[in-house]
């Protein structure tokens, strides 16, 4: 795994021009040069099968993937990224970690603040800013597809999400692939099956908690992720979740304490039907957070 540090269903374009038709249809079957990003989560695992498969049809020629060091991520995510970079490795596909200038608890000391839930402003630094940094290093002519693992049925957020966009601003005009777009839960798990990867059924962990966590991903946490959050939480003496999620208490180890009290049946392996809606309403949705 390279590190660097930064300072198909059938396509759907009924509102488009037969021309326009025909030129996008080219570039989805022409993809000469792809930029996978991923959170190593199950909807990101699934579109890197499929692209593999479609790189070993010779659909794809040049496949690179890309994936963000945030700093806060659960301490057992490392053991899956390195799984993941195993495989790929074994497979000749180029896995690249970009490390941001600074990681999320040292962002949120030097800003004072959490982001929320309205202003996500974490990903924007943790994330869109050194990708697209990397990008513009790598891919000056903007020549490279951007696929990102968004699905329809994931969220009803997502109802209308287009297969490609020819040129997306917030990419830096690149061309955007949604292939996964119209896959079922079932499809997405059958390419999760064809990987080392087990399914996870619950959201990427490269940031634990998530300004967007609630109260079932609370439950799943690991007791020294919620210590090290309530510990930031009185540094700033502020709150990092949902300011419902609180109620009367504090910080979140006595949240934590409370719901571990009223669900006297949670058991370590816990799981839960995740959607990505939560995270398809922020600003992190650009770039597939959670996913």
């Amino acid at each position: 795994m390279t590190k660097n540090t930064i300072k198909k269903p059938e396509p759907v374009f009924n509102s488009l021009s037969n021309s326009l038709n025909n030129s996008l249809n080219n570039a989805i079957n022409k993809t000469h040069s792809a930029v996978l990003i991923t959170n190593f989560g199950d909807e990101s695992i699934a579109l890197i099968q499929w692209a593999l498969e479609r790189r070993n049809q010779q659909k794809i020629q040049s496949l690179e993937i890309i994936t963000v060091d945030t700093g806060w991520a659960a301490p057992q995510w490392a053991s899956r990224v390195q799984l993941t970079s195993t495989w790929l490795e074994s497979l000749g596909i180029k896995l690249t970690q970009l490390i941001p200038p600074a990681n999320f608890t040292e962002l949120v000391q030097t800003q004072g603040k959490f982001p929320t839930r309205k202003f996500q402003w974490c990903a924007n630094f943790l994330k869109a800013l050194p990708i697209l940094d990397y990008l513009d290093e790598i891919d000056p002519q903007l020549n490279k597809t951007i696929l990102l693992a968004r699905r329809r049925s994931a969220s009803r957020v997502n109802f209308d999400l287009p297969e490609f966009i020819p040129e997306e601003p917030k990419w830096g005009d690149r061309s955007v692939w949604h292939p996964l777009y119209l896959c079922s839960q079932e499809e997405r798990d059958a390419l999760i099956q064809k990987t080392p990867l087990p399914i996870l059924g619950h959201r990427s962990l490269e940031c634990d908690p998530c300004v967007n966590s609630d109260q079932k991903d609370l439950l799943r946490m690991d007791l020294s992720v919620i210590q090290r959050t309530a510990d930031l939480e009185k540094k700033l003496s502020s709150q990092f979740l949902d300011p419902d999620l609180y109620q009367n208490f504090s910080t979140l180890d006595l949240v934590y304490e409370a719901l571990l009290k009223a669900n006297a049946n949670f058991s370590s392996g816990f799981s839960y039907d995740f959607s990505s809606e939560l995270f398809d309403m922020g600003c992190g949705n650009t770039f597939g957070c959670g996913l």
